[in-house]
Order: structure tokens, then C-alpha cells, then sequence
């Protein structure tokens, strides 16, 4: 039926416009949708079941995750891409299995959790949403729920009643998914109650999508107008090297309880040699590219230790001899020096 006020066009049923949400005439839409139930738990998702599917999607996205980048990995080398290219790779593979349970609500029945939790996601027509607007309600959801802080839910019903922030901005609705589109119609235009908050919604998911394309832009821009940079990829090499042979020194001083100051195996070919102190556990790499030969890459381990049980919590890595320019991001520690 359609409304004097606004003109809008709202499906049969509906007692208040969808739009303008003032009330519709003839006022008794349930006449118009003989034998639908009007009961809100057969057709609105209960908390516990949203929960649950979220749930269920971020531990796939977690196994998913891993694969994708170690995949992005194998095929930068193959490639040969690095810096801002190995950088766009590597997010476009993450932004892919974060957008991934958006692509199957506005595709399909929808994600794995909310089909483990029989619900699925809708518009006002109860129809599967759009892909921009699926998307949009993905973004909205994890940007405004990290890690499901349980302050943030509360703060999020007892402002926005049942029906959550990113659902409200994006005039989505997650119902049960064995409710009939007729009685997800029905209650949809009798839900009066999240009106109010629903151009506040808007203005935020508007914000929203104006802050990640801003973002979006400034790491484009920084990856497309980053200067090359031989020094720090050679010493990125060098770190790499460094990295794996503190790895197998750890191991070793887990199993015996001590540093080796002799290092026993074959040297990376990056390398010009390797040394390690046996009191403190520092390791000196020493380069052999010519872009940085004899520059020393220093890892120092940081042991901690808990019930009696001592473990190498991390390795800091610093240069004497290289810039913060030229060293990767995770290499500019500034602790150690190298020992005479």
C-alpha cells in the first residue's frame, strides 16, 4: 500500500510506512495476510543464536585466514612482488575472507554459522540483501564489535533494543531462517520500535563508509607512491636469514638450557656469518648482499619466565649499522646494539 504522507510503497501488511514510519490506512494490516503468525520469536533471530553464528564464522575465518595469506605468500615470491604490491596482495586476500560471509548472505541461504544457527540475514522486502548493502552490514559489524566485547553489546541493546547498530544502518533484519516472508513482512512493518534510532544509524554507517575509503585511498596512495627501496628489500632478506637461525637456536638452548657460541650449520647465502653469545643469547648476523655487506642485523631473545619453566617470549631485532629507513617495519626495535 502506498503512503499519503511520503508516497512511498510498502509491501501488504504493514501498519506504518517503512520510510517516513507514520501509520498507514487502512490500519488493520493483519486481514490483509490471513494465517501468518504474528509471534516475533518465530520470525526475529534471538540474541543467543546471533551470537552463536557469529561465532561459528570467525572461527572458519580464523582456519581461512592463515591459508589465504600463506597462498598471497607463495605467490608474491613466484611473482617476485614486494612492498607496496606484496602489501596490496596481502590485504586484498584478507579484505576477501573478511567480505567472504557477506558474499554468502546476499548469495545464498547464507554463511556457515548462521546456517549452524537456522537464521539468515534479510531486507524490509524479506529478501536476501543486496550485495552493497550486505557488505556495508559486514564492515559495520566487525568495525563496531571487536572481539564481541560484551560492554559494547550491552551498550548496543540498551540503546538499539533488539535489532543491532550495523543491521539498523543498513535496513537489514536477521530473522529465523524458517520464518515465511510473508510473516518476516509483517513483522518488519510493525516494528516501530527501532525508528527512532534509525537516521542516527544511517548517519554513522555513512561515516563509516567514509572513513574505510578514506583509509582505503591514504594506503593506496602510500603503496602506489612508495620509492623504491633495494637497501631495505636486501635487508629484508637478511632479517629473513636471521629470523630462521634465532628460530633454531632457540630450540636448541629449550633443549639443553644453554647458548651455543658455535654455529654448526650451513650459513644462509645472504649471510656472511653468524654470531652467537653464549651468556645472553644475542645473535649477529652479518650481511653479504653487496647493497649492505657487513651491515649486522642483531636479534636479541627475550626470555621470560613462569612456574619454574623459562621460554624465549620473542626475538628484538635492531641494526647498528642500517637506518630505520632501510630495515622492515619489524626490525626496528630499539634496544639492543650490536657487542663488539
Amino acid at each position: 500500500m502506498r503512503c499519503t504522507h511520503c508516497g512511498w510503497t510498502n509491501p501488504a501488511g504493514f501498519t506504518h510506512c517503512h520510510n517516513c514510519r507514520k501509520a498507514l490506512t487502512p490500519t488493520d494490516a493483519r486481514a490483509a495476510v490471513p494465517g501468518v503468525s504474528h509471534a516475533s520469536g518465530e520470525v526475529f533471530a534471538g540474541e543467543g543464536a546471533r551470537i552463536v553464528a557469529t561465532l561459528v564464522d570467525l572461527c572458519l575465518l580464523a582456519a581461512l585466514l592463515p591459508l589465504l595469506l600463506y597462498g598471497g605468500l607463495h605467490l608474491a615470491g613466484a611473482l617476485q612482488l614486494g612492498g607496496g604490491a606484496l602489501f596490496g596482495l596481502l590485504a586484498a586476500l584478507a579484505l576477501l575472507a573478511i567480505l567472504s560471509t557477506a558474499l554468502l548472505d546476499s548469495w545464498t541461504r547464507g554463511s556457515p554459522g548462521k546456517r549452524f544457527a537456522r537464521i539468515r540475514v534479510v531486507d524490509a522486502d524479506g529478501d536476501a540483501p543486496g550485495i552493497g548493502r550486505s557488505i556495508l552490514r559486514t564492515i559495520g559489524k566487525y568495525a563496531l564489535h571487536p572481539l564481541l566485547s560484551l560492554p559494547v553489546l550491552l551498550l548496543e541493546r540498551l540503546v538499539f533494543g533488539r535489532h543491532s547498530l550495523h543491521n539498523l544502518m543498513t535496513e537489514s533484519y536477521v530473522v529465523s531462517a524458517k520464518a515465511s516472508r510473508e510473516a518476516i513482512r509483517y513483522r518488519i512493518g510493525n516494528d516501530t520500535g527501532s525508528a527512532r534510532f534509525r537516521r542516527l544509524a544511517r548517519l554513522v554507517g555513512v561515516l563509516l563508509v567514509v572513513a574505510i575509503l578514506a583509509l582505503a585511498a591514504l594506503l593506496g596512495y602510500a603503496a602506489v607512491t612508495a620509492e623504491p627501496n633495494p637497501r631495505r628489500d636486501a635487508a629484508r632478506a637478511v632479517v629473513a636469514a636471521a629470523n630462521e637461525a634465532a628460530r633454531r637456536v632457540g630450540d636448541s638452548w629449550q633443549a639443553t638450557g644453554s647458548f651455543s657460541p658455535q654455529w654448526n650449520e650451513a650459513v644462509a647465502p645472504v649471510l656472511e656469518s653468524l654470531r652467537i653469545d653464549a651468556v645472553s643469547g644475542t645473535l649477529t648476523a652479518t650481511a653479504n648482499d653487496p647493497l649492505i655487506a657487513g651491515a649486522r642485523i642483531v636479534l636479541t631473545p627475550e626470555i621470560v619466565s613462569k612456574n619454574d619453566h623459562r621460554r624465549i617470549k620473542s626475538w628484538r631485532c635492531t641494526s647498528p649499522d642500517l637506518t630505520t629507513r632501510e630495515l622492515p617495519f619489524r626490525c626496528r626495535s630499539t634496544k639492543p646494539n650490536a657487542p663488539d
